[in-house]
């Protein structure tokens, strides 16, 4: 079989979900049956694109549509991850189908980048804290138990916000725009920290510094055949979706800010932020 770019990320997502399944077999939030159907989604999707199928999710079967059968079992896998609250998993799922969509797009380099275990198991451990704090408040009997149980809650509650406020690049999805696929190359990605803004997805919208988003969006306006697309107009950034009846004026929307200077795009923002790595 030819590797293709396609090809490095279908081996790439599942190494990482295996990793991941084998990793989480005792998660209270999924079940041991729907790991295995996700397992089952995974196999058929690999073997289905390995084996170069025809089957088409829309259009003529070119050979360069999405199949229908996998993106449908990893839609259903994504379904089962999101109701067992496993954010983790369903981000595994939303990277495969983002990437399957855009393997048309020429030169895709390297569109995914792994979890960082340490970071999954350090949210794990605040978790079970929690859990277990939680279940000795609910037996306390005395007024100063409760109030030291209580600070404790705090305490893990104002550590995971740190966990998910500032976490280095390399443990977050390549996106800038809810579930739109943007391949950057290695080289043009600068020392940045991504930054989480939603609160019911663990870093899935990273935040840029101001020159990473122009690298970015530079980047984004020479892949050819885009229904969307973000460009700049001096230092407002514009959203422009599909193209008008005449297919010459793109509609042009400015990205909205908030009072502190953030660009709200999609369920999360932008943060013009200059980080360091050391201020992790």
């Amino acid at each position: 079989m030819t590797t293709t770019p396609h090809s490095y990320a279908l081996a790439a997502v599942r190494a990482r979900s295996f990793a991941a399944i084998t990793r989480r077999w005792s998660s209270r939030s999924i079940s041991r049956d729907a790991l295995l159907m996700i397992a089952q989604a995974l196999e058929l999707a690999a073997w289905q694109f390995e084996d170069g199928t025809p089957s088409t999710a829309s259009g003529g079967a070119d050979g360069n549509a999405v199949p229908a059968e996998p993106l449908s079992c990893l839609y259903t896998a994504d379904d089962i991850a999101e109701e067992g609250a496993d954010v983790h998993f369903a981000a595994i799922f939303r990277d495969y189908v983002t990437a399957a969509v855009h393997r048309t797009e020429p030169e895709m380099p390297r569109p995914l980048l792994p979890l960082n275990p340490e970071l999954i198991a350090q949210e794990d451990r605040i978790r079970t804290g929690l859990e277990l704090l939680h279940s000795q408040l609910a037996a306390a009997t005395d007024q100063g138990t409760t109030t030291a149980l209580l600070e404790a809650v705090l305490a893990l509650r104002a550590k995971h916000a740190r966990l998910g406020s500032v976490v280095p690049l390399d443990n977050a999805r390549p996106c800038f725009a809810d579930l739109y696929y943007v391949a950057v190359p290695d080289s043009c990605w600068g020392p940045y920290l991504a930054r989480r803004h939603s609160t019911w997805k663990v870093w899935e919208i990273p935040a840029f510094s101001r020159a990473v988003a122009r690298q970015i969006t530079d980047f984004h306006a020479t892949l050819p055949g885009l229904t969307e697309r973000f460009d700049w107009d001096g230092d407002d950034l514009y959203f422009s979706a599909w193209p008008d009846s005449s297919g010459e004026q793109w509609d042009r929307e400015p990205v909205e800010r908030t009072h502190d200077g953030h660009y709200l795009i999609g369920a999360g923002e932008w943060c013009w932020d200059e980080v360091s790595p050391e201020d992790c």
